[in-house]
């Protein structure tokens, strides 16, 4: 878990400062991201409520793993930014 203030730059770059800092794969995840969203909503549409259940737990665990992932990113490249400061 990040430190409040980490927190804090986290939430503000997630929201904020994300436009123009992808690599080049922006076109990609964008496209990735609006199919994904519909391919999971069709595969729902074909479930049971049982396995729909089960579908959407794991979506929602999967996602908090991701968002660990990209704390730990973050966190990672704000010391690697900080240590890099000290050098110059």
């Amino acid at each position: 878990m990040l430190s409040p203030l980490a927190g804090w730059l986290y939430s503000y770059a997630l929201n904020n400062r994300l436009d123009g800092h992808f690599t080049d794969g922006e076109e990609e995840y964008l496209s990735c991201l609006v199919n994904g969203e519909a391919r999971l909503e069709r595969l729902r549409a074909m479930l049971d409520e049982t396995v729909r259940k089960e579908l959407d737990d794991y979506v929602r665990d999967w996602s908090i793993v991701e968002s660990y992932h990209r704390e730990s990113l973050f966190s990672a490249g704000l010391a690697m930014g900080m240590e890099l400061s000290r050098l110059g």
